[in-house]
């Protein structure tokens, strides 16, 4: 579910400031900055805090409202939900990098370092890996 719902902030941010946020994303592609910076100045708070307020609101567990508030900000997470948290994390991160919306280095290296990754070799390996299934899977 956190993988499924952890953009859920954006839903509300982009249905309250549709300009706003497109503005955001070309400024943050241009200037390769990450968007969450800009969410949090021109709006006072980014989209994973106010996916975790909704989530909060409508009584969602406190794991999920957790791999929500902290999927960008991984190690703010308590021990309690750090594995949940890091697994969206990584999943989140390993499909910016696919898309090159990020490179490796911006990836946090303490979680890389929890699953046993050591090197952008392993990373791309595990990319190449996971693509190949899902194009096993596409041919079912």
């Amino acid at each position: 579910m956190g993988g499924i719902l952890h953009d859920i902030g954006k839903i509300i941010f982009s249905s309250v400031h549709p300009e706003l946020l497109n503005k955001i994303k070309n400024l943050c592609e241009q200037k390769n900055f990450p968007a969450s910076t800009f969410e949090d100045l021109a709006a006072g708070m980014n989209h994973a805090e106010i996916g975790a307020l909704i989530a909060e609101k409508w009584n969602f567990p406190e794991d999920l409202v957790a791999a929500i508030r902290y999927h960008h900000d991984p190690l703010s997470v308590s021990d309690e939900y750090r594995d949940l948290v890091y697994a969206i994390y990584i999943a989140n991160m390993f499909c910016s990098l696919e898309t090159g919306a990020i490179t490796f280095d911006q990836i946090e290296p303490a979680v890389l370092d929890n699953f046993g990754i050591n090197s952008k070799k392993q990373v791309e390996s595990l990319l190449e890996r996971f693509s190949e299934g899902f194009q096993q899977e596409k041919k079912r």
